[in-house]
């Protein structure tokens, strides 16, 4: 009985490991859409009102980005140290990162229109990102999920 008792606590908990993996996929996708919303809402800000960049993340508001501490990073120490700290949290991939790193490093040195203009290129590039992301989800959902379930059958015979 206890054999038992064991071996079904062991295929529980690897199958909460597999969809603590697909939950963190799930994150990544939220950060990227908060990301695209921002960089949205800055292009309008931006052909709208010629607003600079300061001015817009001192006013710029978002749940998600705020949670993790984003957007305190940037007012603080400008957009690159703000991604690079807080990519992990956030569950960017390296290609998210590089994508993100050269809109900050790239839309420091344009006037407004050619800021306009990079705002709209780098949400249409993270937006190809999301919808991959998104494309991809629910296969990796189900494979993490199974992995963690046979994980657990695995461990459980090697212990009888």
């Amino acid at each position: 009985m206890h054999k038992l008792l064991g071996i079904l606590l062991i295929v529980l908990s690897g199958s909460t490991l597999g969809s603590q993996c697909a939950a963190i996929l799930k994150r990544r996708v939220r950060a990227l859409e908060a990301i695209i919303k921002m960089l949205d809402s800055l292009e309008l800000k931006i052909n709208t009102f010629s607003t600079p960049l300061d001015e817009f993340f001192d006013c710029y508001k978002d749940e998600l980005l705020e949670s993790c501490g984003f957007l305190q990073e940037v007012r603080e120490n400008g957009f690159s140290c703000a991604l690079k700290s807080n990519a992990d949290e956030m569950y960017l991939t390296e290609d998210d990162v590089r994508l993100l790193s050269e809109f900050a490093d790239d839309s420091l040195h344009f006037s407004a229109a050619e800021q306009a203009r990079r705002c709209h290129y780098y949400k249409c590039e993270c937006q190809k990102l999301a919808d991959q992301a998104k494309e991809s989800l629910p296969l990796y959902t189900r494979l993490l999920g199974s992995l963690g379930i046979m994980s657990g059958i695995l461990a459980s015979v090697l212990i009888i």
